[in-house]
């Protein structure tokens, strides 16, 4: 009978701390009793001393909510526990083994000497609904009272009030998610950015919202991929700026992301420069960081991959193999740089049996992310051979990327693709009509040409220094992203001997 009087008890004192546990609206008024010591804490009495203002200050803090009760984290780590509508602080032992994983904002909020903090703020009665429907599951209806809140909030000049609104705007943006409103929660949560942004003490709260909503928007599964992703991309850059403004370190992580977001898009240059700027801050850092220097250096030679330079792509395994010995060698035991290594090898042979291979391979699959097996799955064509690249230049401009296999000429080529390019005499070299501009760094790279065809390009309409026939350029994998211009005309010497008779 004492067991089951004992459980009734416990059952009853659960109902009670679950119906009594206290939200972020009563920790915000636990902050401001004047019984509390908290605000007067010697670490903040001497930034206070310090500063300008004479204002009272009012930490910035996190509320999270558990079964029986709620656990609030201020911005010096300390942690308060609430039950049965109280608040009491955790001691300093019980606060310091989170700390470190806690959330600790960086701002605070100015507190002006006119605020009356005994009287209910305008919106916390709506606030309170919120909190009701979103118990009762009903987040549209939650949403929506948070709207009319922080609308209330917004109405004043006050610092604290616009804190809130801006934080009440957020809790919509969450509710309208629930709801399955995204449209909604996006314009919710571009409205609390518009708040942190315009206080230079909340710049950096402002950033963590772009990030969050970047990265929101960024898995979405709904609308159109790339406008997300660009959406997206567009916030996180913002959100980097905005970090770096406040000189808070979270802009190394936005960097990555502004990274990671160009190569999904296919920006893989826009791409290129973020992530070596992310290699260059983490070599910085301690040594603990150097395995996310290893994930960067694998991005950026997927991106060389992705823009088909490959010569490029051998000079960045050289250079990375050389400047990060212990991460990235040969020797390291790491399985990424003998992947790129047998790849590069596998690629100047043309040998695309051993390419797909490699990045098929079930042993080397966690090296990939999605957008990058993407890159390498579109480097081999037709099933067996390696793609390479190439650009013809009409006389108009126009850009018109193709793809070549081994072995192809770049007059065939053209035919194969409708891109204008005469070819009189059939690649016999009896003529001048497939004459082509060739790019510097690529002419370098070609054989000499035969006395045959100096002969045929000395007739050639427009000739200059970088000059060649295009029946004479044949393709392989070190020529893989040519650019060729076509000239604005032709000369058929033997049409016009052939007219003359």
């Amino acid at each position: 009978m004492s067991s089951f009087v004992s459980l009734v008890v416990l059952a009853a004192v659960g109902w009670l701390a679950f119906k009594s546990r206290p939200d972020s609206a009563s920790f915000r008024q636990y902050l401001l009793s004047p019984s509390n010591p908290t605000p007067r804490r010697s670490n903040w009495l001497s930034s206070t001393i310090s500063s300008l203002f004479s204002a009272n200050t009012l930490p910035d803090y996190k509320v999270f909510d558990y079964v029986l009760f709620s656990i609030a984290i201020v911005d010096d780590g300390s942690q308060y526990i609430g039950i049965f509508n109280s608040w009491f602080p955790l001691p300093p032992a019980a606060s310091a083994n989170t700390a470190a994983n806690s959330y600790i904002p960086v701002s605070r909020i100015n507190l002006p000497d006119t605020v009356r903090v005994d009287n209910e703020l305008p919106g916390d009665k709506e606030t309170e609904l919120a909190a009701k429907l979103r118990l009762e599951r009903n987040y549209s209806g939650a949403a929506n009272a948070y709207l009319r809140a922080a609308r209330a909030y917004e109405q004043s000049s006050d610092l604290v009030q616009l804190h809130q609104a801006a934080a009440t705007y957020e809790e919509a943006s969450k509710a309208f998610t629930q709801a399955n409103q995204p449209h909604e929660s996006r314009l919710a949560m571009q409205k609390a950015i518009a708040i942190f942004k315009n206080n230079p003490q909340t710049l950096s709260r402002a950033g963590r919202s772009l990030d969050a909503l970047a990265k929101k928007i960024r898995y979405e599964n709904t609308g159109d991929r790339e406008k997300n992703l660009r959406d997206a991309l567009a916030f996180y850059r913002e959100s980097e700026n905005l970090f770096r403004q406040c000189d808070d370190k979270r802009y190394k992580n936005a960097l990555v992301q502004v990274a990671e977001v160009c190569a999904e898009l296919g920006l893989y240059n826009d791409a290129i420069v973020a992530f070596e700027e992310a290699i260059r801050e983490l070599t910085q850092d301690e040594a603990g960081m150097m395995f996310i220097i290893k994930n960067h250096i694998v991005s950026v030679l997927m991106c060389d991959i992705g823009v088909n330079d490959w010569i490029r792509v051998r000079k960045d395994f050289d250079r990375y193999v050389d400047n990060f010995p212990g991460i990235f060698s040969l020797t390291s035991g790491a399985a990424e740089p003998n992947f790129f290594k047998n790849l590069i090898e596998a690629y100047e042979k043309s040998d695309a049996e051993t390419f797909k291979a490699l990045y098929q391979s079930p042993r080397n699959a966690h090296i990939f992310q999605p957008w990058q097996f993407n890159i390498l799955n579109a480097v081999v064509i037709d099933g067996n051979d390696i793609r390479i690249p190439v650009t013809y230049v009409t006389p108009e401009g126009e850009r018109i990327r193709v793809n070549a296999k081994e072995g192809d000429n770049l007059l065939e080529l053209a035919h194969k693709h409708d891109i204008e390019l005469e070819g009189a005499c059939e690649c016999s070299l009896a003529c001048s009509t497939c004459h082509l501009i060739v790019d510097q760094k690529y002419y370098d790279m070609l054989e000499e040409p035969s006395d045959e065809e100096n002969d045929m390009l000395d007739l050639a309409f427009g000739l200059t220094e970088t000059s060649r026939l295009g029946c004479q350029i044949i393709m392989s994998p070190d020529l893989a992203g040519i650019t060729v211009q076509i000239p604005s005309a032709t000369r058929n010497v033997q049409a016009e001997k052939l007219q003359q008779k």
